[in-house]
């Protein structure tokens, strides 16, 4: 079996969802079977807030982690949290899957320094934006008449404590402005789940003229396999689409940058498509295998532990304490 390290999973948002509704031991009787199962061994889990959480995102966030934590009471054989590169290789030799939390929109950040708070309980990557303006950035733009503009100088400030910390920012959602602004700074960053705009020309797509930039610095991606980001239609997704990102980016970026971030939703059902009406190059987690298969089939064995595994794996055990 072909290890994964997915570098972008909405598993928080699931879980305070069940939790609210009464259920315990979410990770353990909903996750841990498909993600054994699949190959899962590390997932960046993201603290993400629908729009209707926004006045209070402070509550949410602490919720998301809350809840997190109760689930890592319940079930310590199963799972654990990722905070140090002692604990990364500590999951690797283990049975146990790991997580790494990170932001998907810095909303719950009243100001920069509450980011001390919530490095004390785990969290170790910062999406500055989702796909909207924030106090600390734009992200990209759906809609083609926002106004656009990168880092504020909030945002500024929250990457010095960013740095401070060794949190490491993820520019998935941010504009290109703001991809500009991260780039000018002397920082490691990643794209946890984006794609080539060449083969995708959507806003959360990267242009070819970052990818040749972005190919010498200290940066990793994660292949994004949601079929809004990997067609150019939005309306299907399969193996073969997945296959072109992964060669294209290979190709931009080398192969030692590449990894996958497979934003799988529609198993969640905390954002209403639990019943996989729209379709991602795989159903859930437990399909990994067949998706990893195919890539081993096209780029061989080597080159497929790299990108499923073991390049997520050395950026961060260069840049975690």
């Amino acid at each position: 079996m072909i290890p994964l390290f997915d570098a972008h999973f909405d598993l928080l948002s699931e879980i305070s969802f069940k939790r609210n509704q009464g259920k315990t031991h979410v990770f353990k009787e909903d996750f841990y079977p498909i993600l054994r199962d699949g190959g899962v061994k590390i997932l960046i889990a993201s603290i993400y807030l629908g729009d209707h959480q926004l006045k209070h995102p402070f509550y949410y966030a602490m919720e998301q982690i809350g809840c997190l934590h109760e689930e890592l009471r319940e079930s310590p054989e199963l799972i654990m949290l990722i905070r140090t590169k002692e604990d990364l290789v500590q999951c690797k030799a283990s049975d146990k899957i790991g997580i790494l939390l990170s932001f998907e929109g810095a909303e719950p950040l009243l100001k920069p320094r509450d980011l001390y708070v919530f490095h004390e309980l785990g969290v170790r990557l910062l999406g500055l934006s989702w796909s909207r303006r924030n106090i600390y950035a734009d992200g990209c733009d759906y809609s083609g008449d926002a106004k656009k503009g990168g880092l504020s100088s909030a945002g500024h400030e929250l990457m010095a404590y960013a740095k401070k910390l060794g949190i490491i920012a993820d520019v998935s959602h941010l504009s290109d402005e703001g991809l500009e602004d991260i780039m000018a700074l002397d920082v490691p960053f990643i794209a946890s789940h984006s794609n080539a705009h060449s083969l995708t020309p959507t806003p959360r797509s990267l242009k070819d003229k970052y990818l040749d930039v972005l190919k010498e610095k200290d940066f990793a991606l994660g292949v994004n396999g949601a079929h809004f980001i990997i067609t150019r239609d939005g309306k299907t997704s399969s193996a073969e689409d997945f296959k072109a990102h992964v060669a294209y980016l290979t190709e931009k970026l080398g192969e030692d940058k590449v990894g996958i971030g497979l934003d799988l939703c529609n198993c969640l059902s905390v954002f209403g498509r639990s019943d996989h009406s729209e379709p991602e190059v795989i159903s859930h987690h437990g399909e990994s295998q067949e998706l990893l298969k195919a890539l081993e089939d096209e780029l061989g064995p080597e080159i497929t532990k790299k990108i499923a595994f073991d390049n997520w794996y050395n950026f961060f055990y260069r840049h975690l304490s």
